[in-house]
């Protein structure tokens, strides 16, 4: 008996400068909701993407029962999470290095909220069950970025359809273990840009294709659209009416068949087919003609030859205990007696969470859904100031000065 089965990815994320009432407001139409629907609809088999970023912040702001709801999900198995990069940078943008930390400290983070903080006999650990699948953040993905999930034991990551020619699916690429899965990037837009709550054009659409892996922001659910989490409580209700089957990524894997092919394009979910073509990967953050972004990047390569050092501190070396610490807490890391430690993670801490994608993707000025454009100044200053933070720690003092002035005149120009 043939089974018609869909399969889920949401993303869920907030940058790390977000404003304090959007991030509540945020979680009121959507985070919150979202939970109860997910508990509500027993049958649903869902993956989620929540990175480091997010988590932190729900216990920032006090949502601490959302992160043990969380748990209790993951370890019912009535969801799926993946991995993912602690404060959404470009994977392929930035040094592998810097990619590789990223991916660890979310795998940490995601133990530290949603496992346990001490192994079998009681002893000081953090535990978490095998996370197979990865989220790269923007579906920024290319052979490098494959080649560095395989060395870490990923089973597969989501890709965009731009990321290959054959469209969606499952792919086998060369001799690596880690499988790339091809949303199906009609669907997930379908759903991603629908304001209505009619679903049966959805259904339609479902009814006449065999691969409906559907991957698109959390968001879309409540925030973007408020009448979107009704929209999937009524989905899924009628999935189930057809008996059809959710399913989370991994089991999608599992049933159906994998396809070979030889090299991955790199590709964003944020470009067309067309833009890949021409070479334009990152519409909404690598744009040569628009000043503003083409000079933050400028910073932005500044920062990094200056300070990647910080990954090259030995955290084996210290006396510290860091077994289970939360190296992202600023109160955590004042505990530290070590002062060379504890200034190093500090630093390395602000200089991940100032390579976030955002800090690109707002100065844009690209015209999205309804009209909106893709620009706030206000969050841009914000990851300026983190990049502030950094430069006044570099010891060379005609560098340091010279990113500063950089600083201050992109402040200028988005004033």
């Amino acid at each position: 008996m043939n089974v018609t089965r869909v399969a889920f990815l949401l993303h869920l994320y907030q940058p790390s400068v977000q404003d304090p009432a959007v991030f509540r407001e945020i979680f009121e139409t959507c985070y919150s909701p979202l939970l109860k629907l997910i508990k509500q609809k027993r049958n649903l088999k869902i993956t989620l993407n929540v990175p480091l970023s997010l988590l932190e912040q729900m216990e920032q702001y006090g949502y601490l029962s959302w992160i043990e709801n969380l748990k209790e999900f993951y370890n019912t198995e009535r969801i799926e999470l993946t991995g993912c990069a602690a404060y959404h940078p470009l994977l392929t943008k930035i040094p592998e290095k810097l990619a590789e930390q990223q991916i660890v400290l979310n795998e940490y983070g995601l133990g530290y909220y949603l496992g346990r903080k001490t192994g079998f006999e009681g002893e000081p650990s953090i535990m978490l069950k095998d996370i197979r699948g990865f989220f790269p953040p923007e579906m920024a993905v290319n052979d490098n970025l494959l080649n560095l999930l395989n060395t870490l034991g990923y089973s597969w990551m989501i890709a965009d359809e731009t990321s290959v020619d054959q469209g969606p699916g499952i792919y086998n690429v060369r001799d690596f273990d880690t499988k790339v899965v091809v949303r199906n990037r009609a669907l997930s837009n379908a759903i991603s840009f629908k304001r209505d709550s009619n679903i049966e054009d959805i259904i339609k659409y479902i009814n006449d294709r065999n691969f409906n892996l559907i991957a698109l922001d959390g968001e879309v659910f409540g925030h973007h659209s408020k009448e979107g989490l009704l929209f999937l409580g009524t989905l899924i209700d009628r999935l189930e009416a057809l008996n059809y089957q959710t399913t989370t990524i991994s089991e999608f894997i599992d049933y159906n068949e994998s396809k070979n092919f030889s090299s991955l394009k790199e590709s964003t979910w944020g470009a067309s087919d067309e833009e890949i073509t021409s070479g334009d990967i990152y519409p909404y953050w690598v744009n040569q003609s628009n000043d503003l972004q083409k000079f933050q990047w400028e910073l932005f390569d500044d920062i990094l030859s200056n300070t990647l050092y910080l990954y090259d501190f030995d955290l084996k070396a210290t006396s510290e205990d860091m077994t289970t610490f939360p190296i992202w807490k600023n109160d955590s890391l004042e505990t530290l007696a070590d002062d060379a430690l504890k200034e190093c993670l500090r630093n390395r801490i602000v200089l991940s969470k100032a390579v976030s994608s955002d800090c690109f993707w707002w100065l844009s000025n690209k015209t999205g859904y309804m009209g909106a454009k893709f620009f706030s100044s206000d969050i841009v200053k914000k990851y300026l100031n983190l990049y502030e933070t950094i430069a006044e720690g570099i010891e060379d003092a005609k560098k340091r000065d010279d990113i500063i002035k950089k600083i201050e005149k992109q402040k200028a120009a988005l004033s």
